[in-house]
């Protein structure tokens, strides 16, 4: 595997910067990454809504190319999208959305969804994670693991904590959802 050196970090040390993936966006964050030449990230197009989108951008030698956002399936101007999770084989992505009506948190918090990666390359329409992954209370931050076996998530759920814990769960209990995949 060829490694960018201009962009590799030294190992342990001071943090090197990338630089700013060329999109029409102010900023970035919370991002995953996919096979070592795509990077998928939150960023804030309509700053004005204070609402957040998921977009992707290639990583090459030369650093970033030019982002574009994953879709209207999944972004919205309506509510916000971040934090994504994309499984180490690409086909699926997990992220936290606030303001669906399918939340079972309140309207300002947010619960998980997935989206699967569609035949025509497309991603398909977010699906709502179902307890006991999502709860009553916010869950967010999700990853998963880069055997593709586990999702990470963390969750204000637990009695009396007034930050949020870590949890994990089998991506078996993904498996159901694969029916979102369409032609």
């Amino acid at each position: 595997r060829q490694e960018c050196a201009r962009h590799r970090p030294p190992l342990w040390g001071k943090p090197v910067f990338l630089g700013r993936p060329d999109a029409p966006i102010e900023f970035g964050w919370s991002g995953s990454l996919l096979d070592d030449h795509t990077f998928f990230f939150t960023a804030r197009p309509y700053e004005e809504l204070g609402l957040a989108d998921i977009y992707q951008v290639p990583i090459s030698e030369e650093g970033f190319g030019v982002a574009q956002s994953i879709g209207s399936q999944v972004n919205t101007r309506e509510y916000t999208e971040n934090e994504p999770a994309i499984a180490p084989d690409g086909l699926y992505l997990v992220f936290y959305s606030a303001g669906r009506p399918d939340n079972l948190s309140s309207e300002s918090l947010g619960d998980l969804y997935i989206s699967f990666l569609q035949n025509n390359g497309a991603w398909g329409e977010p699906v709502h994670i179902d307890p006991p992954i999502n709860s009553a209370a916010e869950e967010n931050w999700p990853r998963i693991s880069h055997d593709g076996k586990y999702l990470f998530f963390s969750s204000n759920r637990r009695e009396g904590s007034e930050l949020p814990d870590l949890y994990w769960v089998s991506t078996e209990a993904l498996e159901k959802y694969r029916s979102a995949i369409s032609d």
